[in-house]
């Protein structure tokens, strides 16, 4: 049965909330009663909300001014409306009309249920923008969205704006292929204005456009492992599920265990070493360190066959927390030697940092900070590039005025980055503030660093991505 409350009952109610703002008003109007405001209250576009004014205005019920808006960042005059005396008496009269029938137009007017039971009145196009914005979770602004779609509206800063209750009951109301189809829109959206690579990907798995996710991820391979986040990590079992891809179990593989989620980083290296042994040993032994268990995994990474990077960097990491740093360095060269042959600065920022403590353990601290400042820039990772210059700052203290290295720290005295592996009685919180600032190093010790040691201008991180190999 059809509400009898119509768009013109609820622009009364709307407006009566409002009477005690004078007609005369020039400077500081609320928003509410401009025509956008009008359109955001009622959940109807912009050009709908101006035929409803027109004829009530036709109808002597509302009249208008010109005032700047409260707040607003503009400050040229707009249209404002009010009522009329005589609309002020057609709203009463209607109000206990409908109260006689059990009915509160103030209710209903504020009902997200009332707003929702208006959906199947839009175009397919303004339903599909509405459900995109609900799903989009960057910021959408007025020049890069319709400015005609029903309930959302545009603040004084001009981002997009949609009342959160609406949010959730509209897609609460969608089913499940209205759910497809608006995802797919907001891929395609993401493509459009080329923003939000994680939430593109989440949103072509959840519209089930899989090869263009696949290839996406590929793509961009480098970028998501570097730096895992939420949106992908939660897409990539969904689209695993439907995608049998050794390539893509091991980018996922490796954002999950990078990510601390070591029991869903295992499920998939299972189903990696049903078709490749080698590459699931070299997965299972990197769980194995971050659940601390260092003797199986030297033991697992010592039965693999052959050399590659993941597998060096893991194997080197047991013997330098099992006391053997000189032979971890060798293994730790051997990778770094490897990973500047196939031009593939992939972990090379935590291999170095690895160097560092390798370094710091046989007590050249010299070299040891040298090579942990070259970790830091060339980390792609912000996050992780700010962790590793303040562990270099902590670790390797110089006094202020005479740029000499003071006695390091040890290593597990100080917190590391997450992607770093230290033995978990090693970890202690930090307990204060260096106690002096970095100047850089003497420029006797850097003459004396050995070119091993200094980070090749081929390893820049701006290195062309798609160009370099998944190791």
């Amino acid at each position: 049965m059809d509400s009898p409350i119509t768009l013109h009952d609820k622009t009364l109610a709307h407006l009566h909330r409002f009477i005690y703002i004078s007609r005369d008003i020039q400077y500081g109007a609320p928003f509410d009663i401009t025509q956008d405001g009008i359109a955001m209250k009622l959940g109807i576009s912009r050009s709908h909300a101006s035929i409803v004014i027109s004829k009530m205005m036709a109808g002597g019920e509302v009249e208008s001014s010109s005032s700047t808006i409260k707040k607003s960042y503009k400050m040229h005059r707009r249209k404002v409306y009010h009522l009329t005396n005589h609309g002020k008496e057609v709203y009463l009269a209607r109000k206990n009309e409908l109260l006689a029938l059990g009915i509160c137009i103030d209710e209903a007017l504020d009902s997200a249920d009332n707003v929702i039971s208006n959906l199947g009145k839009m175009t397919q196009y303004q339903m599909d923008m509405l459900g995109c914005y609900c799903l989009l979770e960057q910021t959408v602004t007025r020049s890069n969205f319709p400015a005609d779609i029903p309930l959302v509206y545009f603040r004084n800063d001009n981002n997009a704006y949609l009342r959160p209750e609406l949010k959730a009951k509209i897609l609460e109301s969608a089913g499940p292929e209205m759910l497809m189809r608006w995802h797919s829109k907001a891929a395609d959206w993401c493509i459009d204005h080329e923003d939000g690579i994680s939430e593109r990907i989440f949103h072509l798995v959840m519209a089930r456009r899989d090869r263009e996710a696949v290839r996406l991820i590929r793509d961009r391979r480098f970028m998501l492992m570097d730096s895992p986040e939420t949106k992908v990590l939660d897409s990539l079992p969904i689209l695993l599920e439907r995608q049998d891809d050794t390539d893509l179990q091991r980018i996922a593989a490796r954002m999950l265990i990078d990510s601390g989620r070591t029991d869903d980083a295992s499920d998939i290296a299972d189903r990696i070493s049903l078709k490749d042994r080698n590459a699931g040993s070299v997965l299972k032994a990197e769980i194995a360190l971050k659940q601390h268990r260092i003797d199986d995994a030297y033991s697992i990474i010592t039965g693999i066959d052959g050399n590659e990077p993941d597998k060096l960097i893991t194997e080197g990491v047991c013997l330098l927390w099992s006391g053997r740093p000189e032979e971890a360095m060798t293994v730790f060269s051997e990778a770094e030697s490897m990973m500047s042959r196939d031009r593939c600065i992939f972990r090379m920022d935590v291999l170095l940092a690895y160097e560092s403590f390798a370094l710091m353990e046989m007590g050249r601290n010299a070299e040891a900070r040298m090579v942990l400042e070259n970790s830091a820039s060339i980390s792609r990772n912000e996050r992780r590039k700010a962790d590793l210059r303040e562990l270099c700052d902590r670790l390797f203290p110089i006094d202020s005025e005479d740029c000499i290295l003071l006695e390091s720290v040890d290593i597990r005295d100080v917190k590391v980055p997450d992607v770093l592996y230290v033995p978990l009685e090693h970890r202690k919180p930090l307990e204060s503030e260096s106690p002096c600032e970095h100047r850089g190093l003497d420029s006797e010790w850097r003459e004396n660093l050995g070119p091993e040691h200094s980070c090749s201008s081929e390893l820049h991180p701006l290195a062309v991505e798609e160009d370099l190999d998944l190791q």
